[in-house]
């Protein structure tokens, strides 16, 4: 974890070429995040729950839980597959955070904390306009099973600015420049 972790933050690298290569799969690998919420647990000091289903972390001290979203796009995203009332009720229920994390060729450039709850009346929204879309389809059956993606500029944009706690930040011109806009990123942060 030592040596991901160097990479990850950008600190010096005291493995193994061999190491390197491995470590680089999987902060490059678009098929998983395997590594990276262990890495971010790590970084945020939180303890990483291993269920399939729910949080991917709380803090022991506040008993916080944390949905954590690692991604290498430039736009900071948070995708929540096969989406359920349950799941928003979730975010709804307990305090609990969303983390939006970017990397880019295995760096951490951008990480920042959300309110669930925020989350979760965009999921909410988006899930019932789904709904009426399909009753308004006439076919019950057709895309029951759906996606949705809360972006943090539609956060911003909803919410404000304040809403969002930037907690580290690499300038990085691989970052989408209207979220750096948005939120007013001009200079490294790093709050960790």
């Amino acid at each position: 974890m030592l040596h991901f972790a160097q990479i990850y933050t950008g600190q010096p690298f005291t493995g193994t070429q061999v190491e390197r290569e491995l470590i680089m799969i999987m902060l490059t690998n678009s098929q998983g995040s395997v590594g990276l919420e262990e890495a971010l647990c790590d970084v945020l000091k939180l303890k990483q729950t291993v269920s399939k289903h729910g949080f991917d972390a709380i803090d022991e001290k506040t008993g916080v839980r944390y949905e954590l979203k690692p991604s290498m796009r430039s736009t900071p995203k948070a995708t929540y597959n096969d989406l359920t009332p349950k799941k928003i009720n979730e975010l709804n229920e307990c305090k609990n955070v969303v983390v939006f994390e970017t990397h880019f060729q295995g760096r951490m450039i951008f990480l920042a904390k959300v309110n669930g709850k925020h989350v979760a009346i965009l999921l909410q929204e988006k899930f019932i306009a789904r709904q009426k879309s399909i009753k308004a389809s006439k076919n019950e059956n057709k895309g029951t099973r759906h996606s949705h993606a809360i972006s943090l500029n539609e956060i911003v944009e909803r919410f404000g600015k304040k809403s969002v706690d930037v907690v580290y930040y690499f300038p990085s011109d691989n970052f989408h420049k209207p979220t750096k806009k948005l939120l007013g990123l001009n200079a490294e942060i790093n709050n960790l």
